[in-house]
């Protein structure tokens, strides 16, 4: 008896401009005449007479452009996988096809560029899933209870990691020095496992985009540290335990359209210049906004701005020269000594906006 799975990698597979065929028909039996685009399909678990019990037996032996194919009823899979090969990873379903990492190194290591990695439920490593190279696609997978990050991608770039649910590891996603990566539609719940606890962490990054992702129950949601030029938009970012979004010596961001809720401290920090918090709903924060200046005398003060964002606690009032009163913004100026000083939201939003 055949099973046929349709898999089908979509805005990834155009982001990344591959060359491997994005829908892919799979059969039961590994026959190693078919292709999908120039590259074969290589089958683990299920009943075919030739299929591989080892995922990483099948990664050993493709080739570039091959498909690797995990059926779940042989599942758990108890192995470190080294993805050395631009080739697709599939699993038949993110539920059940488990690959557990037995706590002993990252359950998957992606070293290759243009790795596609979908519809596994990632379990017990050190880092769940760890990248180390170029133009690699992370999708519809789950990331649970590893000991350090969900996803870690380290030193690269053009990286997608698009929607997974990582939750219940020491931090989310972390990108260390990593550009221009798209991290979009995840759900990132509970990542409060060890010291790291942070939903995203950027450090040294620039020119990635953070979108339409719910971050909730991390001590920090979001952290960026020296990570300049990114953009957060449209995240639904709650629950914080200290703070939704904070922003350290990382200059040139912009935080636009997000919901940013329910922080037990600050709902967004600022330790840094030039960012742009534009258009986000502020709801239920113990502080919904501060932020530390720290004044160069020769380069002067390079301000954040404020527009036309909704916060839940200010009180507009019409007055015959102002539209309404600003929302002020408290914080202080820090050279050696503490000077309280205030930003304006000169016109902020009267009604919350439909994120």
């Amino acid at each position: 008896m055949k099973k046929e799975i349709i898999i089908v990698v979509g805005i990834t597979i155009l982001f990344l401009g591959t060359c491997i065929t994005p829908t892919v028909a799979i059969d039961n039996v590994k026959k190693t005449s078919t292709t999908i685009g120039s590259g074969n399909i290589l089958y683990v678990g299920g009943t075919g007479p030739n299929n591989y019990t080892k995922i990483q037996d099948a990664i050993d032996d493709a080739v570039d452009g091959d498909t690797v194919f995990v059926y779940d009823d042989c599942s758990p899979y108890y192995e470190n996988l080294v993805v050395n090969k631009s080739i697709n990873l599939f699993g038949e379903d993110k539920y059940s096809t488990i690959i557990n990492g037995s706590i002993t190194a990252d359950v998957i290591e992606i070293t290759s560029d243009w790795v596609n990695l979908s519809g596994f439920l990632i379990i017990n490593g050190i880092n769940g899933i760890q990248i180390l190279s170029n133009h690699n696609a992370i999708e519809n997978n789950i990331i649970i209870n590893n000991r350090f990050y969900g996803i870690d991608i380290v030193y690269t770039c053009y990286n997608v990691i698009l929607g997974n649910n990582i939750s219940s590891n020491g931090g989310g996603i972390e990108l260390w020095e990593s550009n221009n990566t798209i991290v979009m539609e995840n759900e990132i719940f509970y990542n409060i496992g060890s010291y790291i606890c942070k939903g995203i962490y950027l450090y040294g990054c620039e020119y990635n985009n953070i979108t339409k992702n719910n971050i909730d129950s991390s001590p920090c949601n979001i952290r960026l540290f020296y990570g300049n030029n990114n953009t957060i938009k449209q995240n639904i970012i709650s629950n914080a335990r200290d703070w939704g979004i904070q922003l350290h010596f990382s200059d040139n961001n912009i935080i636009l359209n997000n919901i940013i809720a329910y922080a037990k401290y600050a709902g967004i920090q600022i330790e840094a210049r030039g960012n742009k918090v534009i258009q986000n709903n502020f709801i239920q924060n113990n502080i919904h906004a501060c932020f530390t200046l720290i004044m160069y005398f020769w380069e002067g003060i390079n301000r954040n701005s404020w527009t036309n964002n909704y916060f839940d606690n200010w009180i507009g009032l019409e007055q015959p020269f102002f539209s309404r009163f600003p929302k002020i913004i408290k914080g202080i100026m820090t050279r050696g000594f503490k000077i309280p000083v205030f930003n304006f939201d000169w016109h902020p939003a009267k009604e919350p906006y439909d994120i």
